[in-house]
This record gives structure tokens, C-alpha cells and sequence, in this order.
């Protein structure tokens, strides 16, 4: 039997076509020169747009006016702020009332259905017969049984 032997992969094999990196092919050149003088035009608009604004705007004043209207909407912000954190600490507190009352009233209606429940006691006044107390106390105490040896 003769040994089998492998190839060697080639190192361009190696990969899967998945994971090789595709390099994008590169714009026709009249695009290109399309792009940059779209580009150009854009930069000169721009750059005369903001050499006329002066002339229209008196650029200190509308700064001015920006940050007033920036400094009236953050305390606007933070008075609507303050105002949440009281709802919600009102909120809150209302909650808490609700669940004392609600835990106090259970809290009161047991003890009055275990007050109502309750065997009536003797009266400290009357003496009750010693003999009938004590043949109660069986009845409801069971005997006590006795420990086992402990061993040593």
C-alpha cells in the first residue's frame, strides 16, 4: 500500500473568497473632476455667504440675542426640572400615607378579631374553684412526657 500524500494549500487558497478584502474600484476620472468642482463651487458659496452676512446682520447683536435665549431655556429647563422633583416627592409621600393607612387599619381589624376571638378569662374578683381550674388546665395542656436517658 502506498502512503497517501497531501498537497500543500496554496497560500493564495488559504482563505475563503469571504474574508479577502475587495478593493473598490476607483471612479471614472470625469467624476472625479465632477466631485472637486462641485466641491470648489460649494467652498466659494460658502465663503461669500459669510463675507455678506455682516453687511445683512449686525453679527454681535444676534450673538447676544442667542445666548439670552440659551441662558432663558436653561432656567426654563431647570424650573420645569424642579417642578418634576416636586410631583414626584408629592408623589412619593402620598404613596407612603396610602400604604400606613392601609397596614394600620389591617393591623387594627386583627387585633379586634383576635380580641373578639379570645376564651373569656375569670374575673380577679371571684374565686374559681381550684379543682375546676386545674381539670381545665389538663384538658388543655398535654402531658409532658419524659426525656430520654442520655447516654454518656
Amino acid at each position: 500500500m502506498s502512503p497517501v500524500r497531501l498537497q500543500r494549500m496554496k497560500s493564495s487558497d488559504r482563505e475563503a473568497r469571504v474574508f479577502r478584502r475587495r478593493q473598490r474600484p476607483l471612479p471614472p476620472p470625469w467624476r472625479q473632476g465632477l466631485d472637486g468642482v462641485l466641491m470648489v463651487l460649494l467652498g466659494v458659496g460658502l465663503l461669500a455667504l459669510l463675507t455678506w452676512l455682516p453687511q445683512r446682520i449686525d453679527p454681535l447683536l444676534m450673538v447676544s440675542e442667542m445666548i439670552a435665549d440659551l441662558i432663558r431655556g436653561v432656567a426654563q429647563l431647570l424650573e420645569a426640572l424642579l417642578g418634576l422633583g416636586s410631583v414626584l416627592l408629592l408623589a412619593a409621600v402620598l404613596s407612603l400615607g396610602l400604604v400606613c393607612l392601609c397596614g394600620g387599619a389591617t393591623r387594627l381589624v386583627r387585633a379586634v378579631v383576635r380580641v373578639m376571638r379570645a376564651p373569656p378569662r375569670p374575673q380577679r374578683g371571684k374565686r374559681v374553684n381550684a379543682a375546676r381550674r386545674l381539670s381545665e388546665r389538663q384538658r388543655t395542656v398535654p402531658p409532658r412526657r419524659p426525656s430520654p436517658a442520655r447516654r454518656r
